[in-house]
C-alpha cells in the first residue's frame, strides 16, 4: 500500500509542477486568476443565493438545487480538510510559483474552488443539458486554475470535483434533485 501512496505522490507533485511551473506566462496567469476569482465559494454561494431569492420560479428551483448540493458538497469538502490536514503546494514545494498572499485556510485536501464549480456545473447541466460539454470544461478549468496558481495539488482537485459528482446522484437518487 505504502508502495502506491509513494507513486501517487510523486505524480501528484509531478503534475503540480507541471502545471505550476511549465505553463507560466503573463496572459494565462490573468486568465487563471480571473477563473479561480468567479468560482470563490463565496461568488458561487452568492449567485445560488440570488437566483433562489429574486429569479422566477424556475430560477429559484435553480437557485435551490445549486444551494443544497453547494453546501453540502463544501461542507464535505471542508470536514475532509480538516480530517487529512494536508499542507497547500506553495508551503510544501519550495519550487511551487505563487505570487498571492496565501490563504487563511491552510489545508489544501481536497479543492473547495474545485468543489463550488463542479456544484455549479451539476446543476447548470440539469438546467442547459446540452451544454454538458463546456459546463464540465469550465469546471475541469478552475481545477487547472487552482493548480497553475500554486494553490492545490492535482490530487486536491480531482476529489474536490468528484464530492459534488457523487452528491449530485445521492440526490437525484431520493429524487432531492
Amino acid at each position: 500500500m505504502s508502495t502506491i501512496k509513494g507513486y501517487v505522490i510523486r505524480n501528484d507533485i509531478r503534475l503540480f509542477l507541471l502545471f505550476n511551473r511549465e505553463w507560466q506566462g503573463r496572459l494565462l496567469d490573468k486568465f487563471m486568476l480571473l477563473l479561480t476569482r468567479l468560482f470563490d465559494t463565496p461568488m458561487v454561494f452568492a449567485c445560488a443565493l440570488s437566483a433562489y431569492v429574486f429569479g422566477s420560479i424556475t430560477g429559484q428551483t435553480y437557485g435551490y438545487k445549486l444551494l443544497l448540493l453547494l453546501c453540502t458538497s463544501e461542507l464535505i469538502t471542508h470536514t475532509i480538510k480538516i480530517i487529512v490536514n494536508r499542507s497547500r503546494p506553495f508551503v510544501s514545494i519550495s519550487e511551487a510559483m505563487f505570487d498571492f498572499v496565501p490563504p487563511k485556510d491552510i489545508y489544501s485536501f481536497p479543492s473547495g474552488h474545485t468543489c463550488a464549480a463542479f456544484s455549479y456545473a451539476m446543476i447548470l447541466i440539469l438546467v442547459i443539458p446540452v451544454l454538458k460539454p463546456v459546463w464540465l470544461f469550465i469546471a475541469a478549468l478552475v481545477g487547472i486554475s487552482r493548480i497553475y496558481l500554486g494553490y492545490h495539488y492535482p490530487t486536491d482537485v480531482i476529489i474536490g470535483a468528484f464530492i459534488p459528482i457523487v452528491m449530485k446522484s445521492v440526490f437525484m437518487s431520493y429524487g432531492m434533485l
